[in-house]
């Protein structure tokens, strides 16, 4: 369970960094934009979206890259929450199709059943760490430890 939550903690710690990297570089853009300085000329012109021919409005002797739009998350991003997601997610038995609340003797251990028809063990350990003690299941159709 302490793996789970470190890998949980970590994980979100590293989205939280990418998407706070992206932030601060999203931020120079801004301030360079609006800075007083304009930015020096570029030999090359980038146009994402062309609507029309770009060599028209460009100066002669400038080319033209052509950048194409991401509409998707970043894949990043969507895999560090993801794995997070997956990290979070309990460790649970297979469905057997038990009773719901009945119980039995496995391992020394007893067992009761859920309402989602799971075995789950009850209590932290088995039966015979206590000396002289074994799992029984009483007339009443409970499990548990006793002499």
């Amino acid at each position: 369970m302490v793996i789970y939550i470190t890998l949980t903690v970590a994980l979100v710690a590293l989205a939280a960094h990418v998407i706070l990297a992206r932030a601060q570089a999203r931020a120079r853009e801004v301030e360079r934009a609006h800075s007083i300085v304009p930015p020096p000329p570029s030999p090359v012109a980038i146009d994402a979206a062309p609507k029309t021919k770009a060599s028209s409005r460009l100066p002669p002797g400038t080319r033209t890259i052509t950048v194409p739009s991401r509409p998707h998350a970043h894949p990043p991003v969507v895999l560090c929450l993801a794995l997070a997601a997956l990290a979070g997610c309990p460790r649970l038995p297979h469905i057997s199709g038990c009773t719901p609340l009945s119980s039995r003797c496995q391992g020394d251990r007893p067992q009761v059943c859920s309402p989602s028809q799971r075995w789950h063990y009850d209590g932290d350990e088995r039966c015979d760490v206590t000396p002289g003690q074994t799992c029984k299941v009483s007339s009443q159709g409970v499990a548990g430890c006793a002499r």
